[in-house]
């Protein structure tokens, strides 16, 4: 049964917006996503991309939060593999709950399928598929970063600290207070790479 908005109280969240900026900091190594072969899905060959910051900030805070993420991922074609990454935009985030084993998503739009959800903890010796998702990888002190990242949206929303993380996010979509931009961002090299 789909979660009906409507059911949550009126509580105002405060706006928060994050920002996937468009130079690289680092690299990740991806596994190229097969659409067309669930066997093969992440597939078994491996590319280097790019990993750039993503910062996010509750409207009225000085202080900023900076997390790595992946813009690209290496999709299986008919004739050769090729990078994808969604375009240069601003989204209102809808949360995407039971997405990558319980750990929920947030998806760009109603009709987009790139989401933000998490990433590998290790992303230079841990390959994933990608398709061009964002998404959030590494550790903040010792904690998978895609945890720190939501607690912090839930946090800079004033949502209240005793509420479940599922009625948290949908209240933050149901105000529509939760807001990313993409810049535009240069296609990097296709760099092949033995997997780890």
């Amino acid at each position: 049964m789909a979660f009906d908005l409507r059911s949550l109280p009126n509580v105002q969240t405060r706006p928060v917006r994050c920002t996937v900026e468009s130079n690289p900091i680092g690299r990740a190594v991806v596994r190229a996503y097969n659409y067309n072969n669930v066997r093969d899905r992440p597939g078994k060959r491996c590319y280097s991309v790019p990993l750039y910051p993503m910062v996010l900030r509750g409207e009225g805070e000085a202080e900023t939060y900076s997390y790595k993420v992946l813009r690209f991922g290496v999709v299986v074609g008919e004739r050769r593999d090729y990078l994808y990454a969604a375009p240069a935009s601003e989204h209102q985030l809808i949360w995407q709950d039971g997405y990558m084993d319980g750990k929920g998503a947030w998806r760009l739009s109603k009709t987009s399928n790139v989401l933000i959800h998490d990433g590998a903890d290790f992303p230079r010796s841990n390959a994933w598929g990608a398709a061009g998702c964002i998404e959030v990888a590494g550790r903040v002190n010792k904690i998978d970063a895609w945890r720190v990242f939501n607690q912090r949206v839930r946090e800079l929303s004033n949502v209240p600290a005793d509420w479940p993380k599922l009625n948290a996010h949908k209240l933050i979509q149901k105000n529509r207070s939760f807001t990313c931009i993409l810049k535009p961002v240069a296609k990097p090299p296709l760099k092949p790479l033995r997997c780890p």
